[in-house]
Parts: structure tokens; C-alpha cells; sequence
């Protein structure tokens, strides 16, 4: 019997008739938030993690075809071990035939495991499997080199043109309060058209890059309370493929929302949503300082860069955005960006405010929870989640929802990505299937949107 039937016999008779595992290794094939189709829709990229905690000793970075389940390898860790490099969490490029990844330092050992302020960019293109390029420059020795990271990149975006990517970082050098979410975390851009060579570089640990490295947020260990000062920002996600129209009526190119954590009277911290304009030249210093920091001071973002804050929810019982850990998007033309909240019942839903400010309004009306990140489809119209455990078109201009999946066991909920396709037309995401050969994996799993939603 073929892989697929054996897999398929051995699944609950809950699995909807739509739906199709498109993998069948019994192996992990984890796949990002967003970002995991190739251009032409033809390929899904994923990682071989089936645990996502397992990064560090996560060897393969693979193709999908869809139209056949054939894998192929893009790039595999040399000397793979449970301290690292490690490499996964992979984005296509929606520009170019090439695909962007976390990669571990090559020097990790026992003693230097794989860790958050121990990582980097890496590009693979599809022409040239194997091959690995470092995006991002990585310089941790004073004198500090301006363009180059200083600690550790993760969980990389592209821009729409493909110019850019976004990421949270991780600091090597200015030492964190604690652990998550007292870790400093904050975000930064790749620019890609402009290289940066670090001068006399320690092998393993540092290395010149491909793209042009700043950070764009500012946080400090002790902000204010009843001020913006953030102690962390993360969760980004671009604003429109070409960035947004401002109320003036002229357009605002490049821009990044986020979620920011602000500091509480009770000497707690709560989330809201940010938003951060960015100009088109990284390079040029700000005022707050050198964009490559200091010894005792994070680098700091470039001359420009407007940050400012979208959600108010000061004034609750009880501060700040609530729901799953999921990444902010933006409706393809800018307009809305969407994020998770309780709504007055305690049903996490999906909210949107306009990058230029103003009112939050409700986008879903699910009687069962959002539980897990989301995404946009092409044409603007459709959110596709997972909430109540199925997978759902949600049309955000009339609130309706369409059920997509089945409802499986716990054990077998969609989980990571609920991603479109470049066409609208599919929704990837992933499971955790039991395999005819003894273990449970998590495979990569199709369903085709409902005939009124494509683009």
C-alpha cells in the first residue's frame, strides 16, 4: 500500500474529505507563521523540527512539491548536534526564487549551545541547494562594526519587494534581566542591498554579512510607567506589500507593526500594538546614538524611524492584549492591521486597527477562541485561522466565518502556520498525525478555500 493510503488508513474517519496530508515521511516537516509557499505556489518550504523547541538540533532545511509530495532537500547542518548550529524556521522569498532561514553559530558546542543571542539569517536559493550565505553580519568584538548584528536574529520576514527583511533579535552583548519575557527582546531589518564586511572575524562566531543589520526599536530593562518606553517588542509584521497610504494621502513605504510590552503600575508589563514607519536609508546614525551600540548600550535605530502606539487598553481591569502567541498582519494593501484579544466574553478574536490610528474594531465573531497565528489571503478579504480547533475562512468585511476542517482529537489540533497560498486558492498548516510505521509526526496539511474565496 502506498505511504499516503497507510496514513490515511490510519486516521480518524473525523478527517474532513477537503483535507490532505500532503506529507508522509515519518519525520517532522514543520512549517512557519507566513511566508512558506514558493512564488509560483508550486513548492511549500518546512524544517525537519517535530518539536518547535527543538531548533538546535533541527539538521534539514526542505521542498514539498504540491503537486506530488516529492521532498528534497534545500540544505542540511553540517556536524548536526543537540547543541546546535540548528536551523528552521524558513520564509520563501515572495521576490525571488530563494528562501531565508535561522542558522545556528557553526562554533556551537556543549559549552556554546545554540541559543537566542546565538543565531543568524541564512539564505539558500533554489538553484543552488547546499549553498548557505549569511544575510547578516555578526560582530560581537569592540570596536563594533555599524550594520552588523551583535547577538542573535530570528523568525525572518521578507518585505513584500524582497528587499528587506524583519526579525527579532536577541543582544550578545548587553546582558538581558532574564530570562523570556524579560530577555530585551526587540526588532530589527536586513536591508539587502548593501553588504557589510566585518574586519578580522572570529571563525565560527563572526562573520561579514550579505545585508545591512539595525536594530528599529528601542527597549530598556526599566520603562516608565504611564509612558511608551517599551522593555520589549516583538511579533512583528510589515505593513502592506508597499507599505501604507497615510491620512494625508501620501504613502508611507515601509513600515513594521509589533507588539510592545510597557511597563504596569504594579511593576508588571502588558502588550499593546505598535507601529513603526521606516525610512528607506537604514545606514544613516540616529539621534539616540551609534547604530552599533556600545559596550553597556543596545545599538540604536536609524535617523527616521517613527514609532508610534496604535491600542490603548490602560484602561481595563486587567492591561493589555490577550490570546495565543501569533505575529501581527497586515491586510496586502496596508490598510488594517489584524491581532488577537478577549473579547468581553473571554473569546480570543481578531481585531484590526489602521496604521494611521484610531478606533479598534472587531474583525471575527467566533464563538469558540483563535488558537494560533493567522493569515491574510492575497485578495485582502479573508483571514484563514485556526480557531476552535478547525481551520476557518474568516471574511472580515461582514464577520462571517467558514468551517474548513474537521475537528480532530487534542492530540491532533492544527497547529503553527495557517498560511495562504500566492493565490488564494489553498491554506497550509500543520498536524500532528500518527504514522503506520509506530510514532506521531507533524505533517504538512492542505485544504482548498471555499469556491467565493480565492483572489
Amino acid at each position: 500500500m502506498k505511504p499516503l493510503l497507510l496514513l490515511l488508513a490510519v486516521l480518524p474517519a473525523a478527517l474532513g474529505a477537503a483535507e490532505r496530508v500532503l506529507t508522509t515521511r515519518a519525520a517532522g516537516h514543520l512549517i512557519h507563521n507566513s511566508q512558506v509557499f514558493s512564488r509560483d505556489g508550486r513548492h511549500i518550504v518546512f524544517d525537519a523540527r517535530n518539536d518547535e523547541t527543538r531548533l538546535a538540533a533541527c539538521p534539514r532545511i526542505a521542498l514539498v512539491e504540491i503537486a506530488t509530495g516529492k521532498e528534497t532537500t534545500l540544505y542540511e547542518v553540517p556536524s548536526s548536534s543537540p547543541h546546535g548550529p540548528g536551523a528552521g524556521a524558513a520564509t520563501f522569498s515572495p521576490a525571488a526564487d530563494r528562501v531565508a532561514f535561522i542558522h545556528g553559530l557553526d562554533d556551537a558546542s556543549e559549552e556554546n549551545p545554540y541559543a537566542a543571542h546565538r543565531r543568524s539569517a541564512a539564505l539558500v536559493a533554489l538553484a543552488t541547494p547546499g549553498r548557505m550565505t549569511r544575510l547578516d553580519a555578526r560582530d560581537v568584538t569592540q570596536p563594533f562594526t555599524a550594520g552588523a548584528s551583535r547577538g542573535g536574529t530570528h523568525a525572518h520576514h521578507w518585505s513584500g519587494d524582497g528587499q528587506l527583511l524583519s526579525f527579532t533579535y536577541n543582544d550578545a552583548v548587553v546582558p538581558a534581566p532574564g530570562a523570556a519575557p524579560d530577555d530585551l527582546r526587540t526588532i530589527g531589518v536586513i536591508d539587502l542591498r548593501r553588504a557589510v564586511t566585518v574586519a578580522g572575524p572570529r571563525p565560527g562566531a563572526e562573520f561579514s554579512g550579505s545585508g545591512f543589520t539595525v536594530l528599529v526599536v528601542p527597549v530598556k530593562p526599566h520603562p516608565r510607567p504611564g509612558s511608551d518606553e517599551l522593555s520589549r517588542a516583538y511579533e512583528e509584521g510589515w505593513v502592506g506589500d508597499k507599505g501604507y497610504l497615510r491620512a494625508d494621502g501620501s504613502r508611507q513605504p515601509r513600515a513594521l507593526a509589533f507588539l510592545g510590552n510597557l511597563a504596569a503600575g504594579d511593576g508588571g508589563a502588558f502588550s499593546e500594538v505598535f507601529i513603526a514607519d521606516l525610512p528607506d536609508d537604514l545606514t544613516r546614525p540616529g539621534p539616540a546614538g551609534p547604530l552599533e551600540g556600545s559596550a553597556d548600550r543596545l545599538p540604536n535605530p536609524p535617523a527616521g524611524v517613527v514609532i508610534r502606539r496604535l491600542t490603548r487598553t490602560g484602561d481595563r481591569p486587567k492591561p493589555g492584549l490577550r490570546g495565543p502567541r501569533h505575529w501581527l498582519r497586515s491586510h496586502p494593501d496596508g490598510s488594517l492591521i489584524a491581532f488577537l484579544d478577549e473579547d468581553d466574553k473571554g473569546i480570543v478574536q481578531v481585531f484590526g486597527v489602521a496604521p494611521a490610528g484610531g478606533p479598534v474594531r472587531p474583525l471575527s465573531n467566533f464563538t469558540e477562541s483563535v488558537d494560533g497565528p493567522f493569515t491574510w489571503s492575497p485578495c485582502g478579504r479573508w483571514i484563514a485561522c485556526s480557531a476552535g480547533a478547525r481551520i476557518r475562512l474568516l471574511d472580515v468585511t461582514t464577520r462571517r466565518d467558514i468551517v474548513l476542517t474537521d475537528k480532530l482529537p487534542a492530540g491532533q489540533h492544527p497547529r503553527h502556520g495557517v498560511v495562504f497560498s500566492p493565490d488564494g486558492s489553498t491554506i497550509a498548516f500543520n498536524r500532528l498525525l500518527p504514522h503506520p510505521d509506530g510514532g506521531e509526526f507533524l505533517q504538512i496539511c492542505l485544504v482548498p478555500t471555499a469556491p467565493d474565496s480565492g483572489p
